[in-house]
């Protein structure tokens, strides 16, 4: 659906901790978001806090909708019933557009790298809904269990987590209801004043 990707300066002591800052990008049809500023989290045995916030900058395609800039911030709690089980939940505020999510992850190791199943709920504050599940393959790092993953390997994307509330404060930027932004293909190109996307590749 887009383009995402980010940076980490951080120290980190996984019995504990992680602090650092962070700068983000992500891009999809309808709009392209910059983000930096301070990360956290915080372990507390089977718990973790996990935290990013800053400023970003939202860059619409649509003329209607005038570029933002402002603060903006992403917080979770983390609880694993197993060490290879993941359950989160979270707030999310960009664009003065507010997100809750609910996801899952669980590691399963019978295969030549490791890989998992996640899930992710999310509602925002107009009233638009989205779900996305998947398959995230770890490279490298040995037979490590998903909480030993999460607490000494990189920290997570945080470009995903940014796509996934572009996602949210483009379906408000719509009206009510969230009229949705369609899915161009490499050939076509997204044009906001018909919410539509047009061939732009040699003729047929």
């Amino acid at each position: 659906f887009g383009n995402s990707a980010a940076a980490h300066l951080f120290t980190r002591d996984p019995d504990s901790h992680l602090l650092g800052a962070t700068f983000g990008f992500a891009s999809m049809p309808g709009a392209m978001v910059f983000a930096a500023g301070p990360e956290a989290e915080f372990y507390y045995g089977r718990f973790s806090v996990e935290a990013w916030g800053g400023i970003a900058h939202t860059n619409y395609s649509d003329p209607g909708n005038p570029d933002q800039t402002g603060v903006f911030a992403m917080g979770d709690l983390a609880y694993y019933p197993e060490d290879d089980w993941r359950l989160d939940a979270g707030l999310s505020l960009l664009a003065g557009h507010v997100t809750a999510h609910v996801g899952s992850e669980y590691l399963l190791h019978d295969f030549p790298e490791p890989l998992s199943l996640a899930f992710d709920a999310r509602v925002g504050s107009d009233g638009s809904v989205g779900a996305t599940a998947g398959i995230k393959v770890y490279l490298g790092g040995g037979d490590k269990s998903l909480i030993e993953r999460h607490r000494q390997d990189d920290p997570q994307n945080r470009g995903s987590t940014l796509s996934e509330a572009t996602g949210s404060v483009l379906k408000a930027s719509h009206g009510d209801g969230g009229e949705e932004v369609p899915v161009c293909d490499f050939d076509e190109y997204y044009d906001p004043e018909t919410n539509t996307c047009i061939y732009q590749g040699p003729d047929p």
